[in-house]
């Protein structure tokens, strides 16, 4: 695979690694952008710990100095963009992990392979999973779970209601 790299300052060019794509290592980069205030290229800890408030939380000092030991592997006292971009891929690694873990229960509903649930296969996983389920309240649950009214649910109306949830 080719190296793709590209400029994230007048003097620093960045190789993206492999297991980005480009929209995952844009989203990164505006990211580090928001929280590099003062446009230094590196995340202090006054940067970081006002980021963490402008997402509702309230991290303890003690809180930002574990983060910091934690990313900042050359120990310099600030987080830089490569430091940056290591961490948050393993973000991306969770969410895929956790995209693959939906995309499998969907499947193992889906005995017929045809990218649908129906009603028939969803009753047979819940009835399954919980004997003390009416008709009905499948038929309800099915209902809402299926947005467009097609009578079927597809990939996104299940990742939407969280059903691998509830039969998992």
């Amino acid at each position: 695979m080719a190296r793709r790299t590209v400029r994230i300052s007048a003097h620093e060019t960045f190789v993206i690694p492999n297991d980005l794509n480009d929209e995952q290592f844009a989203e990164i980069k505006k990211s580090f952008d928001e929280i590099d205030v003062n446009r230094d290229g590196r995340l202090s800890k006054l940067e970081l710990t006002k980021a963490s408030a402008v997402l509702g939380m309230n991290p303890t000092e003690k809180d930002i100095n574990d983060m910091m030991r934690e990313v900042d592997t050359d120990n310099d006292g600030f987080i830089s963009f490569k430091e940056y971009v290591a961490i948050m891929r393993e973000n991306f690694k969770e969410v895929d992990f956790e995209r693959e873990r939906m995309l499998a229960a969907f499947r193992c509903i889906d005995k017929d392979n045809d990218g649908f649930l129906t009603l028939q296969e969803l009753k047979a996983v819940l009835l399954h999973k919980n004997k003390d389920i009416t008709n009905e309240e499948i038929e309800d649950f099915f209902k809402y779970i299926d947005k467009d009214g097609d009578g079927k649910i597809d990939y996104q109306e299940f990742i939407d209601s969280d059903l691998c949830n509830v039969v998992f």
